[in-house]
């Protein structure tokens, strides 16, 4: 299925329901791309990158992807340790020799399951362990 060949009613159907969605949901803007047979059949843009609505949604608009790595990332740790390659709770030090966190004591005993965590703090600081950003 070409660009050209999506049926228009699809494509307004598809536009109407997105918009309406945000609007109940209080979402300023938002992106939306339909991929058939690795073919972008229908990209769009809608409402506001800023609540001020100054800068519009495009298709082509970058956004901070945040956390929504999260899953991906748990998930590929779980594959891992079903392989029998990765342990949940044995150090990283196990596996990475020359990991260091500011806390030396966090370093000695995180492991694979704390980093998944979303409270892997440190308690003598109450900073996050670390940040890859």
């Amino acid at each position: 299925m070409s660009r050209k060949e999506v049926r228009t009613d699809l494509v307004e159907y598809l536009q109407l329901q997105v918009e309406e969605k945000r609007i109940a949901w209080q979402v300023p803007g938002c992106a939306v791309a339909v991929i058939c047979d690795g073919e972008v059949v229908f990209s769009n843009g809608f409402g506001h990158a800023r609540r001020d609505g100054r800068q519009p949604i495009t298709s082509q608009t970058l956004f901070p992807i945040a956390s929504a790595t999260k899953p991906f990332t748990s998930l590929s740790l779980a594959l891992l340790v079903a392989e029998g390659v990765l342990d949940w709770d044995t150090s990283l030090l196990s596996y990475w020799p020359d990991f260091e966190l500011f806390d030396p004591v966090a370093t000695a005993t995180i492991t694979a399951c704390i980093c998944e965590k979303a409270n892997s703090r440190s308690a003598s600081h109450g900073k996050h362990l670390f940040y890859c950003g």
